[in-house]
């Protein structure tokens, strides 16, 4: 009876352990699968988590000033981790602000048409028209053609060509009409391998020279 009982122990542990690795296993494959759904839906999964996150403060503190609260977080949120494209979440306001009471409809679809959007934009399709007509290829070499290839001198033009589109446009619509110019005299300077340090210098100083045609 005794030499049974000892064969019974031995019996048990081995169970016990099977037991355990087939857990620890099963488990380990769990936290695959799981870790395998974050990688692919962690977009998803962030978006429905950080709207539940901040809805106990929508509930606690109920006015209108929270509720903005909310939304502005919300979009905060989105936009930093990009778990939604950046158009969609712009227009977030558009549905929640009426849904919580905050603004109307036409209040809040008049704040994406007042004047200074219509500048961005205007500015931006200009832009855009530079580049597709390769006007940004002549005025780059215009640029270089009147002032030169030097560092001081082309570094020169550039700002004051810089100063002269923010005279006109705004300062977002400028550098982006600008950015083309100055790669395609980026691309012309590679060529003839005479380009050192004016790329970061027409980086640094292209918002100084922005900042000098406002005034």
């Amino acid at each position: 009876m005794a030499e049974n009982r000892e064969d019974e122990e031995p019996r048990e542990r081995v169970e016990r352990r099977e037991e355990l690795v087939n857990y620890l296993r099963k488990l380990l494959s769990c936290l695959r699968d799981t870790g395998r759904f974050l990688k692919i839906y962690w977009k998803i999964v962030f978006a429905i988590f950080w709207a539940l996150f901040l809805l106990p403060f929508l509930l606690i503190y109920d006015s209108s000033e929270v509720r903005c609260a909310y939304v502005v977080l919300l979009m905060g949120g989105y936009w930093v981790t990009d778990c939604f494209p950046m158009a969609i979440t712009s227009l977030i306001p558009v549905v929640m602000f009426p849904a919580l009471g905050i603004l109307s409809t036409a209040d809040t679809c008049a704040c994406y048409m007042n004047d200074t959007i219509m500048v961005f934009i205007g500015g931006l399709i200009l832009a855009i028209a530079i580049e597709h007509s390769n006007l940004h290829l002549r005025i780059a070499l215009g640029v270089m053609k009147t002032v030169g290839c030097s560092h001081a001198r082309l570094l020169g033009g550039l700002c004051i060509v810089t100063t002269f589109v923010s005279m006109w446009v705004s300062n977002t619509a400028a550098t982006a009409m600008m950015v083309p110019i100055i790669f395609a005299v980026l691309r012309e300077l590679e060529q003839v391998s005479i380009l050192n340090m004016i790329h970061i210098q027409g980086v640094l100083k292209l918002p100084y020279f922005l900042l000098m045609g406002d005034f």
